[in-house]
Parts: structure tokens; sequence; C-alpha cells
């Protein structure tokens, strides 16, 4: 795919438009200039939602969401039944170098082709690129070439994810560590087998850890105050991690 993450697809693979529902739905009143802002989302909309999902599977298969924007709705998702929210963290550092590593792969496909640009933008994706938009509120870095510029983004969107889960306080959201995952995959298998009644086939290989080595992570020992308070995230949030 475009993010050259080794994984592959082809005319059969599904793709995410699920975005658009939310676009027209609010009206891209969330879609600002350099922000994506949190929107509330009333049980009219929810409940469209839960019938978009219906026609989709049928109402007799699993309905899977990958979408970034969902940091925006999560609470709101919640809500619908039988629903269970599986949100990602990773050590920032990796976590925040994967993302400059993505913003400029994406800034130099959409160079070479406006196309990839024009799709993002019309798919309600802004997460890389030319056209990178911020969620809640703008950046205090400007420059997203400085790597300080996404520990901040980390930062924001890890604290706001913490607070919302503790005032919601449901039982249906599940927080996962990256390193945890790669780990301990057999854990989260079993707890999809226990929420779904599924059997996940287990791959036969370990998932691959490319986090940098500690001994590697040397624009860490700047000890600046802000990724201090990514690491203090993280690590709250680790505690209370399935995996």
């Amino acid at each position: 795919r475009y993010h050259q993450d080794g994984i592959m697809f082809d005319l059969n693979s599904p793709e995410a438009f699920e975005e658009i529902f939310w676009k027209v739905k609010l009206n891209n009143k969330y879609i600002k200039k350099k922000v994506l802002e949190r929107k509330e989302i009333n049980d009219n909309i929810l409940d469209d939602f839960e019938k978009y999902i219906n026609l989709l599977s049928k109402e007799s298969k699993i309905y899977l969401s990958k979408n970034n924007n969902n940091i925006l709705r999560f609470q709101e998702l919640s809500k619908i039944r039988n629903s269970n929210i599986f949100i990602l963290i990773r050590d920032p550092y990796n976590h925040c170098n994967s993302l400059l590593k993505q913003h400029l792969n994406f800034i130099d496909q959409q160079k070479e082709d406006e196309f990839v640009l024009e799709y993002m933008n019309s798919l309600g994706h802004y997460e890389f690129g030319k056209n990178q938009k911020s969620f809640f509120e703008i950046n205090q870095y400007e420059n997203k070439l400085d790597l300080l510029f996404w520990f901040y983004e980390c930062k924001k969107n890890y604290e706001y994810i913490f607070k919302e889960f503790e005032k919601i306080n449901k039982k249906n959201i599940f927080f996962i560590t990256y390193e945890g995952l790669c780990e301990n995959k057999d854990i989260f298998f079993s707890k999809i087998n226990e929420l779904y009644n599924i059997k996940i086939e287990d791959c036969q290989n370990n998932l691959k850890n490319k986090n940098k080595s500690k001994n590697e992570q040397n624009y860490l020992n700047n000890k600046q105050e802000l990724i201090q308070e990514c690491y203090e995230l993280y690590n709250k949030i680790k505690k209370i991690s399935l995996i």
C-alpha cells in the first residue's frame, strides 16, 4: 500500500470509505483549514451510522473499522450495541518517528501524483502529506519536518484519549501497546475469540517489532519537557492496557 509498510492490497481488498459518512452527516463542519475538530454526534446520526453498518455487514458479519479520525468520536461509538474499541499506542519516540516518516513519504507521493492528495482529501484523511491537519487544536510547533511537531501531536492525542477514557468509564474500550502486541499476540487473539466467538488462525511468525533500540534513541537525551510528558502519558495508558 502507499504507506510502504509491507501490507499488500489488490482490487479485491476493502477500501476505507467510512469517513465519507461523517463528512456528509456533519456537513464537513469538523474539517477546518489546519485542524479536525471534535463535534458532538447526536443520537439520530449515531442511529444512522448503525444502519450504515448493518447495510454493509448484513447484520450477520463483523464490521471492522480502522479509522484514525474516530479519535474525534470514540465516546459516541462506544455506545453502539455490541461494539468494542481497540486503541493502539506505541513507544512515543518510535511512534513519532514513524509518523514523520509517513508524512515525508506521502509528501513525495503527492508531488509525483496529484491524485494521491485529491484522493486523501476526498476520503477525509489528513494524517500526513501536503494537506496534513492536526486533531483538536493547532500544533504549537509549525515545522512538520521537526520531530517535536509529532511529539506534540502524540502528547495531545494521548492526553485526550486518556482523559476521555476515564470520564466515560466504558468496559468495551481496550488499549493495546504496539510492543505488547508484537511480544504477546496470543493474548490479543484470545480476547478477540472471547468477544466474537471466532477462532483466529495463529500466524506462525511473531509480529516484527520495528522499534529502534534504546541506544539508538539519542534524540531523547535532551530530556525536553514535551518528550517527558509523552512518556508519562504512554506509561499511564500502558498500565491499563490489555497487553
